[in-house]
């Protein structure tokens, strides 16, 4: 369950929400406020969306070694946005691990999951919600733009994910 820790009265650029894992960034944790003057809306910015304004900031940066890597559940929007800035985009099966094994055969530094496990190889060794977020507001910083423009290079694509009975597996 998602609690924003956001003021009703407050104007915020972003802000974290917990839940009852603390660790992902994304669907459960980074809460965009768009348009607050106008519209008071709040939008969440999923891990794909994330790991694009990551991907993006390191690339300007030189700090961005080889591809990115997500997972076959990642949005179709962030390959094809990381393909535009001329990033490759490799996907793994679903899950931190895979990302992180083909991070480390390949010498890259950069992927993560649409649920918001992000890992920066070149930070820390797993996902890590408050590593990522510090990475969003350090390009929010150096930019000076909101999350909400940060986000917009990136279209996310439609997306239904269905669960197949398998019936008696065992």
């Amino acid at each position: 369950m998602r609690e924003s820790i956001i003021p009703a009265d407050r104007a915020l650029d972003f802000a974290p929400a917990r839940d009852r894992l603390m660790d992902r960034l994304a669907r459960r944790a980074l809460l965009a406020r768009l348009n607050l003057i106008e519209d008071g809306i709040l939008e969440i910015v999923d891990g794909d969306e994330l790991l694009y304004i990551i991907a993006r900031s390191r690339l300007g940066n030189g700090g961005l070694n080889g591809n990115v890597v997500g997972t076959q559940m990642s949005n179709l929007g962030l390959e094809v946005a990381l393909r535009d800035l001329g990033v490759g985009f490799e996907r793994v099966k679903v899950g931190d691990r895979y990302i992180l094994e083909r991070l480390i055969d390949e010498g890259w530094t950069l992927g993560g999951e649409s649920s918001g496990h992000i890992i920066c190889r070149d930070r820390t060794t797993t996902g890590d919600g408050i590593v990522s977020a510090l990475q969003v507001l350090a390009e929010i910083n150096r930019r000076g733009e909101p999350l909400s423009v940060l986000r917009a290079g990136m279209r996310k694509y439609p997306q239904v994910l269905v669960n197949v009975p398998l019936g008696d597996v065992a």
